[in-house]
């Protein structure tokens, strides 16, 4: 039973950390795709990414890129991974924690 559990909760692990992928795949393209169409000296590149720089980021892919849902698939997908993530810690921790009772 306890293997049983703990291979379900790895692979929630694991599905949430693809989704997580996923998402960080979804906001890195764009970033990609903006350059192209920006000259050299104005292309987007910033090594940590701010609120400020997220806003940024945000209103050139509105502009650049109007048809583009990745914004949407990059919030869709965060939110899954993160989901199966806490998935996969509570089932490990419920079933562990009613075994020490």
């Amino acid at each position: 039973m306890h293997i049983a559990v703990i291979i379900v909760a790895a692979a929630l692990a694991v599905t949430g950390y693809v989704f997580i992928f996923k998402s960080i795949y979804e906001q890195i393209e764009p970033q990609h795709e903006i350059n192209s169409k920006l000259p050299p000296s104005n292309q987007f590149d910033p090594l940590i990414w701010t609120w400020e720089n997220k806003k940024q980021f945000h209103h050139l892919q509105k502009q650049l890129l109007p048809d583009s849902v990745r914004y949407r698939r990059y919030i869709q997908f965060g939110y899954l991974g993160g989901f199966f993530l806490i998935l996969a810690f509570l089932t490990v921790a419920l079933t562990f924690g009613n075994l020490l009772n």
